[in-house]
């Protein structure tokens, strides 16, 4: 029992990494160049290890080491992507002009968005007042 437990505990540590370096990324997606065999293997942001679980970025250039699995597609891609060694790679620098959530883009967001009204507007305070603070009018 002691002899199996400790080769189950060599056979996870000693997982074989690819060694490469990233040649695209962007919008969340690049491709590494696989240093022994030369072939491209997609990376999706969601497999970069980073510290602190910050904004997953490559940089084109980038050493890396990773693994390659099969992906939904049944293509080959890359995934638990570290630093050399190993290593949790830091976090990257967020885009200028990316924010959180929806990025000003779409539905909420201070540059975008559908409109409608905001309470601390003065031009909707002022209506108000003039109202008499109630939507009822003068049915009621």
């Amino acid at each position: 029992m002691f002899q199996s437990t400790l080769i189950n505990r060599l056979a996870t540590t000693a997982m074989l990494f690819n060694s490469g370096k990233v040649v695209s990324w962007g919008r969340g997606y690049g491709f590494i160049n696989d240093n022994a065999d030369g072939k491209q293997y997609f990376v999706h942001q969601s497999a970069i290890q980073v510290e602190n679980d910050g904004f997953r970025a490559l940089t084109v250039g980038q050493e890396v080491e990773y693994e390659v699995t099969t992906g939904q597609n049944g293509k080959p891609c890359a995934t638990n992507v570290t630093g050399p060694g190993g290593v949790k790679l830091p976090s990257g620098s967020r885009p200028a002009g990316q924010g959180r959530g929806f990025g000003g883009r779409g539905r909420g967001g201070d540059n975008g968005g559908r409109g409608g009204f905001n309470r601390n507007d003065n031009n909707y305070q002022n209506d108000n007042r003039q109202r008499g603070n109630n939507n009822f009018g003068d049915e009621f």
